[in-house]
């Protein structure tokens, strides 16, 4: 299969795109898309005509070009053409870096008479010219710049550096930039284009580049850089195959886009049917059709979310409701946990709080189903902070296992990796987990705010560091920790979280009281149970669906690495 018939496929995946265009500039300056042009169009490389051609070059003329050596510098490379040759870029261009105006302070407005100030941020975003400046630099400034004419190409020459440009107007630049001024009559300026913009020259740029936090090219490294010189009209040639390759390209990744945007305006229509209708009509319809419209990594995260959402809205649960003979309410298992709490906190075995307020219209964000109830977290539920790292103690202390932010995700626990913290006997009483524990993350990144896992004793003797929150639930065997779970880790939760965070830069955080505030949906502990069931069977679904986008997402890369490593004439040739 040849590449031509392989972009199809391979631009499937969206960041193939680029890769693909890499991939054809890279055939392209070794001349693997003209080999059939070759064929039909016997152009040898005349190196006298070009040694003539570089003699009467302006650039010669004015010193600007050694030229004595240039046969000797040319180097045969046995995986080209036989009409092509491998020389260094000095030989067949001025490279000049830029200058330093300063201290020219004296810009100028459109209508005021002065050379363009050609700037980084004069380019476009994937554009090949430069057409127009934003300010201009009255002339004194040239004595300390370099002066640019239409048809120079300049390199950017610090942060992003290498990436190369075309001028379309007469105009000064710094030091930010390399000017590249070839000789025509050798160098194609659209081929030097595709030449200057291949993965090849930019490693040899990367290799050139110096400095700390800003990297500069090395100018002498850049003028020793090999430059592929096929003979001009083969250099045509080559554009005209990379730009056919390049608009079959964009016209697939076009394809795939407006596909990806006709998918996502579905799950969104999909998604807003499920949270706002009837599940029990939608799911039967949408479970066949997961697999072909829910194809992206971020489709399937919506979708987890949505199934969360339903499930604590009691939306996932309304057919079992209606089989189901009229049981406790949850209004009566709220009564139940609040007394085992009074009890509790009589028996000083947990303290007593603040009082919160009562719950509000305006808090309340559903309506809940029949037999449901309202509460705050700290009506069914103690939570407290744990041990603070580096607490200095007076006693004997004890190196004890303990979570970090990092062992608490959202909805399980990575235990990968586990530490030790050294406390007192006294906290190590205070801060031990039991299994069933719920622990919550106070803050960081918004992913990591109010993140939610289930303790299940995996680790005896564990405690937990100060920004693991632990909550125990009053009546274990009265309440679902599981259904906790998944209402803490629900979209409607997050959004709580969210609203009322602290935050600073790139940093969200919620205090202990604002979790002892969290609303909850209470329902009666069968339909807990119902609900944890149903979301486990739904989650599988959209495990499986992962699986599967791995899969294939790994097929295509082991597809387009095959395409890069087999990148040779016989696969690669244009039809």
């Amino acid at each position: 299969m040849n590449l031509i018939q392989l972009l199809s496929l391979l631009t499937t995946h969206p960041r193939n795109a680029r890769e693909l265009k890499s991939l054809v500039l890279q055939l392209a300056i070794r001349g693997r898309l003209t080999s059939n042009w070759r064929i039909k169009n016997q152009t040898g490389l005349n190196q006298e005509a070009i040694f003539r051609e570089i003699q009467i070059s302006d650039l010669v003329d004015s010193s600007h070009l050694e030229v004595g050596n240039i046969f000797n510098s040319f180097r045969k490379d046995d995986f080209l053409p036989n009409s092509w040759f491998l020389t260094s870029f000095r030989n067949l261009a001025l490279i000049v870096r830029g200058g330093s105006p300063r201290p020219i302070k004296d810009y100028l407005t459109d209508d005021q008479a002065g050379y363009n100030w050609i700037k980084i941020g004069d380019t476009e975003a994937n554009g090949k010219y430069i057409y127009q400046t934003r300010e201009k630099i009255i002339e004194e400034g040239l004595k300390k710049s370099r002066l640019v004419k239409p048809g120079d190409f300049l390199l950017t020459n610090s942060m992003s550096f290498g990436r190369p440009y075309i001028s379309k107007i007469t105009g000064c630049i710094h030091d930010g930039w390399l000017l590249i001024r070839q000789i025509p009559s050798i160098l194609d300026k659209d081929y030097l284009y595709l030449l200057l913009s291949s993965p090849f020259l930019k490693r040899e740029f990367e290799k050139s580049a110096a400095g700390g936090v800003v990297k500069n090219l090395n100018i002498e490294k850049v003028k020793n850089a090999p430059v592929y010189v096929p003979p001009l009209p083969e250099q045509t040639a080559i554009v005209e195959v990379v730009n056919s390759l390049f608009a079959e390209i964009d016209q697939l990744e076009a394809q795939t886009q407006a596909r990806l945007g006709t998918q996502q305006d579905y799950v969104t229509a999909i998604l807003r049917e499920l949270t706002t209708g009837s599940p029990a009509v939608v799911w039967p319809k949408l479970v066949p059709q997961f697999a072909t419209h829910f194809t992206t990594p971020a489709a399937v995260k919506r979708l987890r979310e949505s199934i969360l959402q339903l499930a604590v809205q009691g939306k996932l649960t309304t057919h079992w409701r209606h089989q189901q003979a009229a049981g406790e309410p949850a209004s009566v298992l709220l009564e139940r946990i609040q007394a085992e709490k009074a009890l509790l906190i009589r028996e000083k075995v947990i303290k007593k709080e603040k009082p919160l307020p009562p719950i509000t219209a305006e808090e309340i964000p559903f309506e809940l189903p029949e037999g449901w109830v309202w509460c705050r977290l700290d009506d069914i539920a103690s939570i407290i902070g744990g041990a603070a790292k580096g607490k200095k103690y007076k006693d004997e202390t004890y190196s004890v296992p303990y979570l970090r932010v990092a062992n608490v995700q959202r909805g399980y626990l990575d235990l990968s990796v586990i530490k030790d913290l050294e406390v007192n006997e006294l906290d190590i009483q205070k801060y031990q987990l039991l299994k069933n524990d719920l622990l919550m993350i106070e803050g960081g990144d918004p992913d990591k705010l109010g993140r939610c896992a289930i303790w299940q004793n995996e680790i005896p003797g564990c405690i937990h560091q100060n920004h693991v929150f632990r909550v125990r639930q009053y009546l274990i065997d009265f309440l679902s920790p599981q259904y906790l779970m998944t209402f803490i880790n629900s979209p409607v939760c997050r959004q709580y979280y969210e609203n009322c965070a602290k935050r600073t830069t790139n940093l969200a955080s919620i205090n202990k009281t604002q979790m002892r505030t969290t609303l909850i949906p209470l329902p009666p502990l069968a339909e807990q149970t119902a609900i944890v069931s149903k979301v486990n069977d739904l989650l599988a679904l959209c495990d499986a669906l992962e699986i599967a986008l791995a899969t294939q997402d790994g097929q295509l890369r082991d597809l387009m690495d095959s395409v890069v490593r087999n990148a040779v004439i016989d696969n690669a040739e244009m039809p």
